[in-house]
């Protein structure tokens, strides 16, 4: 079966401090351990670029674009990614 992820699965798993960090890695993990199809789209890219590098104060992940550019590169090799 697959499964495809929602953008705040992306946004938590990389956002250490936030309360649901470890369930959304852990829920990842389970299914990729159970040899699930997990995908992701171009619109969580788009979505998690706007999010990782928007301010801390602005409910973003104040993150640069060289390391929110990295993050979304591991997600690309970990999950597939659906064009259209």
């Amino acid at each position: 079966m697959s499964y495809a992820l929602d953008t705040n699965v992306l946004a938590r798993s990389i956002e250490e401090a936030h309360p649901m960090h470890d369930i959304a890695n852990q829920a990842t993990e389970i299914l990729i351990g159970h040899e699930e199809t997990v995908c992701i789209f171009p619109q969580n890219l788009y979505e998690l670029w706007v999010v990782a590098t928007r301010p801390v104060k602005q409910n973003g992940l104040g993150l640069t674009p060289s390391e929110a550019e990295t993050h979304l590169q591991e997600f690309e090799q970990i999950f597939s990614l659906m064009k259209s």
